[in-house]
């Protein structure tokens, strides 16, 4: 316990390589609570993801959320993880798994059903951004364009900038485009 009580004490401090020491040693000693255990791992992983370790932030995040046991916190790790795991090297099913595991976290919440039908055979989606060009915003969405079910969608983008090789692609990717 004292080995997480200065862990804490060093984060709080600034002092991320005392707190990265203090935590894993605390971890090593075990005998922690399930929230000492997850604020741990926590900790861990934000100075693992501050310092460019997105493989250990990930791990560290995910396990973070198994452990809390406040559902905002345990929500916001878990948040992490699926952001750190878009910078490791895991696959994109890796990370679809992963997305999927919201469904557990929030068994209380339940599955929202459409209580109408719809007039459309597809769901249609809708991306508005000036972005939709060469910018560093396409690092994190184009696979949403790459990879979307068009047997499921109708996706449509609206952009308002100025085109270029990457806006070109893009248009091709969607059911319309409209500059």
């Amino acid at each position: 316990y004292g080995a997480f009580l200065m862990a804490r004490a060093c984060w709080l401090a600034g002092e991320w390589e005392r707190t990265e020491a203090f935590g894993r040693q605390a971890l090593e000693l075990g005998g922690l609570k399930a929230w000492q255990l997850g604020m741990v791992h926590d900790i861990l992983g934000r100075i693992c993801k501050e310092t460019g370790r997105p493989q250990e932030a990930a791990e560290a995040y995910r396990q973070a959320s198994c452990e809390l046991e406040n559902e905002g916190s345990r929500l916001s790790a878990y948040d992490n993880y699926l952001l750190c795991l878009h910078y490791s090297a895991a696959s994109g099913q890796e990370i679809c798994q992963a997305a999927r595991g919201w469904e557990q976290l929030l068994p209380a919440h339940g599955r929202y059903e459409h209580q109408r039908e719809s007039r459309h055979a597809k769901m249609r989606i809708g991306y508005i951004s000036p972005d939709l060009r060469s910018h560093v915003a396409m690092c994190f969405i184009k696979g949403l364009f790459q990879h979307y079910d068009h047997h499921r969608f109708t996706v449509y983008a609206y952009a308002n900038c100025q085109e270029d090789e990457v806006s070109r692609e893009l248009s091709l990717m969607v059911s319309q485009w409209q500059n």
